[in-house]
Formats: structure tokens, sequence, C-alpha cells
């Protein structure tokens, strides 16, 4: 059982919302409230809360179901100070002191296949599509991850943009296509451009990403990851990394925990 969670405070969740709800044949559960807002079709159940995601813990608890739920994916708004135009996705967790949601120093487990698999889909339209960094709240236990329409009221109100987001989760959730190598991102901006780049032509998955902003702590922030993730391999942004920290020393952490490091060369392409 997969969950998604909507927010009625938040315009561009409720945008997807809407659109997920007329085009794919979503129906109220009749066992909950009238005010509740659960929908199911097949093994997804959409739910929606009134509060904003990010400081909603362990939703997943909250909803009476026989089945166990394996995934949650919030659909959201994305805010950025410049205002970029784009959809994303990204892993949730804090590397560092909680801000903005979430516990401090915790980390929430994500299915990287799954959504590198929304990531690709919405790299498909004509909108610019971005992963970014793992950053935010809410905490949960179950695998989680943000799919977003950013930046300003304008776009999150945009219906076409609404129904880019839900096709792309839709088709993601119904996709049983395995990718076979997940690893995690190191290094790079806030939106992760060399990932962004890499799943358009090559066969990986990302599971959660550590920024350039972050690499201060990055023996830290591997750790919370490995608490969290069975994951074997990494991907080096290494022109963003030597900016900031001598490659080499990255290399031999990854090699300490037995993290393969992958190449994108290495890697097979998408056919």
């Amino acid at each position: 059982m997969k969950l998604i969670v909507a927010s009625r405070a938040d315009e561009a969740s409720m945008n997807i919302r809407s659109a997920l709800l007329k085009n794919y044949g979503f129906k109220k559960e009749k066992s909950e409230k009238e005010d509740d807002g659960l929908y199911r079709f097949k093994d997804l159940l959409l739910k929606t809360i009134d509060d904003m995601h990010i400081y909603h813990d362990d939703v997943d608890k909250e909803v009476e179901t026989n089945d166990k739920i394996e995934n949650v994916i919030f659909i959201s708004k994305h805010s950025s100070e410049k205002a970029v135009d784009c959809l994303t996705c990204h892993p949730i967790g804090n590397f560092s002191e909680a801000e903005v949601g979430g516990r401090s120093f915790e980390i929430v487990p994500t299915d990287g296949v799954l959504m590198t698999k929304v990531v690709r889909n919405l790299q498909s339209s004509s909108y610019r599509v971005s992963f970014e960094a793992t950053h935010h709240g809410p905490y949960l236990k179950t695998k989680t991850f943000f799919a977003e329409i950013g930046s300003d009221r304008e776009s999150w109100n945009d219906e076409k943009k609404g129904e880019t987001v839900a096709k792309a989760l839709m088709e993601a959730l119904m996709d049983n296509k395995k990718i076979e190598t997940v690893v995690i991102g190191i290094g790079g901006g806030h939106y992760m451009p060399a990932p962004t780049e890499i799943v358009k032509r090559k066969k990986v998955a990302f599971s959660h990403m550590i920024p350039n902003y972050h690499l201060s702590r990055y023996k830290k922030c591997i750790d919370l990851i490995l608490e969290k993730e069975d994951v074997k391999c990494a991907y080096l942004d290494k022109k963003a990394i030597k900016k900031q920290i001598d490659l080499s020393e990255i290399k031999n952490e990854l090699k300490k925990r037995g993290i393969e490091e992958i190449d994108s060369k290495s890697l097979p392409s998408i056919d």
C-alpha cells in the first residue's frame, strides 16, 4: 500500500490533488468521516490533511487500513527566494539542526527507485525539472519523498503543472520495471544538477543526496543515511566537491563503509 498526502494549507498540493481525483479513478473510502478526505485507487490511498506537510510527523500512522503502508509521497509546493520555476522531487530529513520540521540529525528512509521514476517522467514534459538535496521534515519511519511544484503562486495554481505532476507520479507508481543500481549522491548545489542530468541517460536511481553546503560534515551525513538506507553505492559530483574538500578523503571514507563509488560512464545507458 502506498499513501499520497495532500495539504489543504498548500495551494500546489491541492492543485495536484485535484488532478489526481479528476483523472485517476480515486473513490472515497466509506469508512472515513466526511471531512477526512481519504480516497483509494487500487493499492493507493490519497489522504488530505489540514496543516503543512513539513510539520506533520508520522502521518501514515493516522490512516486506518489493514494493509501496511510501504511508501508515503507528499505532493507539495516548492518555495525559493529566487522563485525558480521548476518541478522537483527530493528525499527528506535533516543533516543538521531541524529548522523546517522533522528531527535534528535524523534522516527519513526514501524510495530512490520510485522517486527517480517520477523525475524521469517529469523530464518528458516541457518544464524545468530537478532533484533537490535531502532537506526538511516531517519525520516518518516509512519510505518517503516529496513531489513539488515551484515556486510562486502562479505556478502553484497552474492546472497544467498540477496535471503534469499527477501524471508523472501515477505512471511511476504503476511502473514495475526495476532499476538495478541505487546510489547516494554526494556534492553539488541544492538542485543537484549532476544527478538530475544523469538519470536522463543512465539506468540508476538516486536515494539521499548530500549537497556542497553539508560537505563540512559529510562523514556524519553518510552515517545518518546508512542508519536508514541499505545503499551500497555512491555517485560523487567530483567537479563540485573539489571546490571544497579533498576528493580522496571522501573516497576513503566510502571504502571504510563498504560503499562503492560509481562513475556515470560505468552505468548502463537507457535504451
